[in-house]
C-alpha cells in the first residue's frame, strides 16, 4: 500500500489532518479523511435527520394501524365533514359539534402525543431549508464605501465650506440643525449632542447628491448613499478636540456617554457608524488644509519641514554664524504599538514561525510630509544587509575610536532583530528640533530600534535643511559608526553632520565616549540638552491603549492628528515662553561669572582655557589606559569584600 500526501493545517482553535488519497494494492482508489469539528457537526445533523424522518414514517405508519384495527376511516384531505339535512352539523372525528356548542358534549383538545411528532417535522423542514451564501465579504463593503466618499469628496468639502461660512461667528451652539423640516423626502437619523431625531430631508432620490445635501445641514453621513445615520459636525468637532486633549477617550466610551445622554442602550454598530462618520469628516478636514495650503503657495514638497520651525528654519541678515547651524534629537518609543490581525482562522506561518497579517484591504493612506514611507526607510535596510553580508566588516574600524560600541544592545542582530509577532507596527521613530516641533517620524515595522530609522532620518534631514546639523541620539556615538560605514557616511560629512549623546543618556556612557560625545563637553551646545523625546513621549504615550487594536490607517490617522495638535498649539504657543525662559537662564549663569573667577583664583586658577587642556589631558590618559590599575582593583576587591563581611555580620 502506498500512502498519498498529508496536509496539515494549523487553525487558531483546532487542527485537522486530510489524506488525499491511499491506494490499495488491487488497484481499488479509497477516498479517506479525517474530519474536523465542522465536518462532524454536519454529519451528525444528517445523521439526526434521517433518523428522525424514519421515526415518522414509523410513527405514521402505526398511527393508521391503530385506525384500521378500531375500525375508524382513515383521515383524507380534509378532516372537518358536512352532514346533510335542514340543519346540517360539522363533525371533527366522530365528534358532534352541535352537542359541543350546547354544553352537552366536551370538545377534545388535548394535543397529548403529538409533541414528539411536531418535533420531528419542526426538525426535518430546518435541515431542508437550502441556507443562502452571501459572496460579499466585509472586506469588499469597506472598500466600495471608501471609493463612493472618495468620487464625492469635492461636492462635500464644497458643501461643508458653504456650512461653515453660514454658521460664521454664531459658532456651533447656533447651528443645530431643525428637528422638524418641511417635506417628506428621504428620511435620516440624527446624532446631535444632547439628542437624537429623525430629519426629512426632502431629498426624492437618497442615491445621488445625498452627502454633500447633508453636509449643507452641518450632517456627517455614515455611507455614501441611503445612510440611516448621521452624525452632527459638532458632535464629530467636540469627539476630535475631546481626543487630541485626552488620548485616552477612544470612539466607543464617547459613544457610549451620547447613549447614556440620550437613555438609549449602547450597541456596537454605533461606534462603527461614528468611526466612518469621523473618517469621513476629518477626510474633509485635511482636504480643506490642502485648499488652503495651495491658495497660500505653501504645497511645494517640503515646505512645511523647511519651514517647520521659526526659531530654527528663519535666518536674519547679519546673523552671527553659529557652530551648529540646527540641532535635532532622534529616538524610537515602542509604546504605540499596533497588534496585527489576522482575519481568517487558518493561520499562515512564515518562514521565521510567525503568523502572517490577513488584515482588511484598506487602500486609504495619511496625508502631508510627517511620515517617511516604508520603502525609504527599508532601503536603507537592504543596503545595510548587502554590506553585512558581502564586506564582513564591523561597523568601525576600530574600538578605540568608538569606546561604547560594545556596550548598546538597540542595534545588536540587525540582520534578524525583529519585535514579537504578535504586534505589526512595534512603535515609532521620530526626530524633533531643539524647540519640540516634529520634524519627520517613523513606523517602526515589526522589528526593534534598527539602524533603518535612524539613518533614513538623517538622509531626509539633510535633503532639507543642508549642512551643519547637529544631532542627538542616546546612541550616537554607535550610531556614528554606522552612519560612517554605510552609504550615507560620504554624505553626511560633506554636510558636516555631528552624532551627539544627549545629556540623561550620557552619564550612561563609557567616560571617553562622554568626553567626545556628551552634549556637556560639545562647543556650542549652549544649554541644549537634546533630550526632548523623552518629554514628548511621556505625552504621547496616553495614545497606546485608543490605538493598539486599531487598523494602520487609523493608527496613522491618530498619530498625525495629535503631532499636528501638538505642533499647531502646545509647541508653537509655548515657544515664546522656551526662549524667554533659557535667555532669563542664560543670563543668571553669566551673573555668577564674578564668583567663578574668584573660586579660581583661590584655587591657582590662571583662567577658563586650563579647564579645556584638563579635558584633553583627562581623554589623552583614558585612551592610553589599556587595563585597570592593579592598586585600584584591590582596593575595589577589599572594599567588596568589607561589605560582604559587614552583610553576614
Amino acid at each position: 500500500m502506498r500512502k498519498g500526501n498529508i496536509h496539515q493545517v494549523k487553525s487558531s482553535s483546532r487542527r485537522g489532518l486530510h489524506i488525499s488519497s491511499t491506494k490499495m494494492g488491487y488497484g481499488h482508489k479509497t477516498e479517506a479523511r479525517v474530519l474536523n469539528a465542522r465536518d462532524l457537526r454536519v454529519d451528525a445533523q444528517n445523521s439526526r435527520l434521517q433518523s428522525l424522518k424514519r421515526k415518522q414514517d414509523e410513527e405514521t405508519a402505526r398511527s393508521i394501524e391503530k385506525l384500521r384495527r378500531l375500525d375508524v376511516p382513515e383521515p383524507t384531505g380534509s378532516s372537518v365533514h358536512t352532514s346533510t339535512g335542514t340543519n346540517p352539523a360539522l363533525t371533527y372525528d366522530a365528534v358532534n359539534l352541535d352537542t359541543v356548542l350546547a354544553g352537552d358534549a366536551a370538545l377534545p383538545l388535548s394535543h397529548a402525543g403529538g409533541e414528539f411528532m411536531s418535533m420531528l417535522l419542526d426538525d426535518f423542514r430546518a435541515g431542508n431549508r437550502q441556507k443562502y451564501e452571501d459572496p460579499r465579504t466585509r472586506q469588499d463593503r469597506t472598500q466600495r464605501r471608501t471609493e463612493e466618499f472618495q468620487r464625492q469628496l469635492f461636492p462635500m468639502v464644497d458643501a461643508y465650506l458653504a456650512w461653515r461660512q453660514d454658521v460664521g461667528e454664531k459658532g456651533f451652539e447656533n447651528a443645530a440643525p431643525p428637528v422638524d423640516s418641511p417635506g417628506d423626502g428621504f428620511k435620516v437619523q440624527v446624532l446631535d449632542m444632547f439628542r437624537i431625531f429623525t430629519l426629512s430631508t426632502g431629498i426624492r432620490d437618497p442615491d445621488t447628491g445625498i452627502s454633500a445635501a447633508l453636509l449643507q445641514r452641518g450632517l456627517v453621513p455614515c455611507t455614501p448613499k441611503r445612510p440611516s445615520l448621521a452624525v452632527t459636525v459638532r458632535v464629530l468637532e467636540f469627539y476630535r478636540k475631546l481626543h487630541l486633549r485626552s488620548p485616552h477617550v477612544s470612539i466607543q466610551p464617547y459613544v457610549k456617554t451620547l447613549c447614556d445622554i440620550f437613555g438609549i442602550p449602547f450597541r456596537s454598530y454605533l461606534s462603527e457608524q461614528f468611526s466612518i462618520c469621523y473618517d469621513v469628516y476629518a477626510q474633509i478636514l485635511e482636504e480643506v488644509k490642502l485648499r488652503v495650503a495651495r491658495a497660500l503657495k505653501r504645497d511645494t514638497p517640503q515646505w512645511r519641514l523647511r519651514n517647520a520651525c521659526p526659531a530654527c528654519t528663519y535666518k536674519l541678515e547679519g546673523e552671527d554664524k553659529l557652530i551648529f547651524d540646527m540641532l535635532v534629537t532622534m529616538d524610537g518609543n515602542d509604546s504605540l504599538k499596533q497588534l496585527r490581525r489576522n482575519e481568517t482562522d487558518v493561520e499562515i506561518l512564515d518562514i521565521d514561525g510567525v503568523p502572517s497579517r490577513q488584515a482588511q484591504t484598506d487602500t486609504r493612506n495619511v496625508s502631508g510630509d510627517y511620515y517617511l514611507t516604508r520603502e525609504k526607510v527599508d532601503r536603507w535596510a537592504r543596503a545595510r544587509v548587502q554590506d553585512l553580508i558581502q564586506q564582513q566588516v564591523p561597523l568601525s574600524d576600530s574600538k578605540e575610536d568608538n569606546p561604547c560600541a560594545t556596550r548598546w544592545t538597540n542595534m545588536v542582530n540587525e540582520v534578524t532583530a525583529r519585535m514579537w509577532g504578535i504586534f505589526e507596527e512595534t512603535g515609532i521613530f521620530l526626530a524633533l528640533c531643539r524647540h519640540g516641533f516634529v520634524l519627520v517620524v517613523a513606523d517602526m515595522v515589526r522589528s526593534s530600534e534598527l539602524s533603518k530609522y535612524p539613518l533614513a532620518v538623517v538622509e531626509a534631514l539633510i535633503d532639507a535643511f543642508g549642512a551643519g546639523i547637529g544631532g542627538g541620539y542616546d546612541i550616537g556615538c554607535k550610531f556614528s559608526s554606522t552612519l560612517d560605514a554605510s552609504d550615507l557616511g560620504s554624505k553626511a560629512h560633506e554636510f558636516r553632520y555631528t552624532a551627539l549623546v544627549g545629556s540623561f543618556h550620557g552619564h550612561a556612557h563609557n567616560r571617553l565616549c562622554q568626553l567626545s560625545s556628551l552634549a556637556t563637553y560639545v562647543p556650542g551646545m549652549g544649554l541644549e540638552d537634546l533630550e526632548g523625546c523623552e518629554r514628548f513621549f511621556s505625552k504621547s504615550n496616553a495614545l497606546a491603549s485608543s490605538i493598539r487594536h486599531a487598523s494602520t490607517f487609523h493608527r496613522k490617522q491618530k498619530i498625525l492628528e495629535y503631532i499636528q495638535h501638538m505642533d499647531n498649539f502646545d509647541t508653537s504657543q509655548a515657544l515664546s515662553n522656551f526662549l524667554v525662559n533659557n535667555y532669563t537662564q542664560a543670563l543668571k549663569i553669566l551673573q555668577t561669572e564674578s564668583a567663578v573667577r574668584d573660586a579660581m583664583a583661590e584655587q591657582g586658577v590662571e583662567n577658563g582655557s586650563i579647564f579645556h587642556r584638563w579635558l584633553e589631558e583627562e581623554r589623552a590618559y583614558l585612551k592610553g589606559l589599556k587595563t585597570e590599575p592593579v592598586e585600584e582593583t584591590l582596593q575595589m576587591d577589599y572594599y567588596q569584600k568589607l561589605v560582604n563581611l559587614a552583610k553576614r555580620e
